[in-house]
């Protein structure tokens, strides 16, 4: 695995569970304003977010040469995930209307993060060992 696969792996799993202290969405109800975290309003997202991060960084430590296949997993689940709950609003947030919930920040580095893996992976791949099997 090359230097910037490693880096960019690094780079998605330190990002993706940071991007959780940030505010994720904005709820306007016209009286007033609720920011909230990632932290707050998922129920399982950011379990699983951590998760993928600490096994990412497991991947590079303990098998760095053999681990973008499984980084292009762990990475595009992640993202998917990431996505859905970007686009389906956590059930903490069901009763508000469509109209009055906006996206913050903490969601798009949070994807960005998934997106980061993902990178890895590719990379790794491309740049993978190649042989001829004759």
């Amino acid at each position: 695995m090359s230097i910037a696969a490693r880096v960019l792996a690094v780079a998605g799993a330190v990002v993706m569970p940071v991007s959780l202290f940030f505010y994720w969405y904005e709820v306007n109800t016209g009286d007033s304003i609720f920011k909230m975290k990632g932290w707050d309003v998922f129920e399982s997202t950011d379990t699983l977010m951590v998760i993928a991060a600490l096994a990412t960084l497991a991947l590079l430590v303990v098998n760095p040469r053999h681990a973008g296949r499984m980084l292009l997993l762990v990475g595009t689940v992640m993202s998917g995930w990431i996505l859905v709950q970007v686009i389906d609003r956590p059930a903490a947030l069901g009763f508000f209307g469509d109209e009055v919930v906006s996206l913050r920040f903490g969601a798009a580095l949070g994807l960005m993060g998934a997106l980061l893996i993902v990178a890895a992976g590719a990379l790794s791949g491309v740049r993978g060992d190649r042989t001829i099997v004759e």
